[in-house]
């Protein structure tokens, strides 16, 4: 389990315009110099928790230093038109996933 010294949660710039049923494809790369796990959350029912139900990308292990994680996740056909909606990435520094 991860400790809060070696989780960080960025929501900050991250940003995008989609419609419902939109296949959405993303990349992070690892900058820092140890290897890293990755997941990715997206509020879309707008009750501002990210739920496990949420999660749109964990990687599948560790991502080594310099490499590159990608994905894709479909916007849900529920997803309301007009609404801001939040988005979590979490990062992991241990073996574990966030």
């Amino acid at each position: 389990m991860a400790t809060p010294m070696a989780m960080r949660h960025f929501q900050a710039g991250l940003s995008a315009s989609a419609f419902p049923g939109t296949l959405m494809g993303f990349s992070i790369t690892n900058n820092a110099g140890a290897a890293e796990g990755y997941a990715i959350w997206i509020d879309w029912n707008h009750n501002n928790t990210f739920e496990a139900s949420e999660e749109v990308y964990a990687s599948p292990g560790t991502i080594a230093p310099g490499a590159l994680a990608t994905g894709t996740f479909t916007v849900p056909a529920g997803a309301v038109l007009g609404i801001l909606t939040y988005v979590s990435a979490a990062v992991s520094i241990l073996s574990g996933l966030p």
